[in-house]
């Protein structure tokens, strides 16, 4: 579900309305994703959070362009599965994108992928831009500490009487 905004024009006295995307949308599929996460999108030049004004006039032409500026989306995934693939869709405005980053955080906030998308995108008004896939590395897991050395094992001598225990 991409929820790509649409406007549409009812006339009075109309029996059905006409929905026209006014947007696009950029799709990270995902590889990997850990449970309980949040994908970040930032943008830098082109924002894609706020109020844009779109001319009701001009249905099936009329688009939501981005302004410049910078902004920040985060979606939040409720999955209690680790390692799940998945796509985000994201609905943008109108524009050309670049100089975005990408971060996919743990439930503890930990970072565990980030990307600085500096190529330029253009995302026009019915447009779906598939971006290559992530995947998201396994968590590092810290080594257990070593066990200590154990006492060293005595070694016994069988062919004398009294057996002699001699310890190395």
């Amino acid at each position: 579900v991409s929820n790509v905004p649409m406007v549409a024009a009812f006339a009075e006295g109309a029996k059905h309305m006409s929905f026209k995307q006014i947007g696009g949308v950029i799709r990270f599929p995902v590889k990997n994703m850990p449970a309980q996460a949040t994908f970040v999108l930032t943008t830098t030049e082109s924002a894609i959070t706020g109020a844009y004004p779109v001319d009701l006039t001009k249905v099936g032409e009329t688009e939501m362009v981005s302004v410049e500026g910078a902004s920040v989306l985060t979606i939040n995934y409720s999955s209690e599965t680790e390692g799940d693939n998945v796509e985000f869709s994201v609905p943008v405005p109108t524009g050309v994108y670049k100089n975005y980053t990408v971060q996919i955080k743990d439930q503890e906030g930990e970072v565990r992928f980030e990307k600085v998308y500096e190529a330029e995108n253009k995302v026009e008004r019915r447009y779906l831009v598939n971006m290559s896939e992530i995947e998201v590395p396994a968590p590092v897991v810290p080594e257990p500490e070593p066990e200590p050395d154990p006492l060293p094992t005595p070694t016994v001598w069988p062919y004398f009487v009294d057996a002699r225990v001699i310890v190395p």
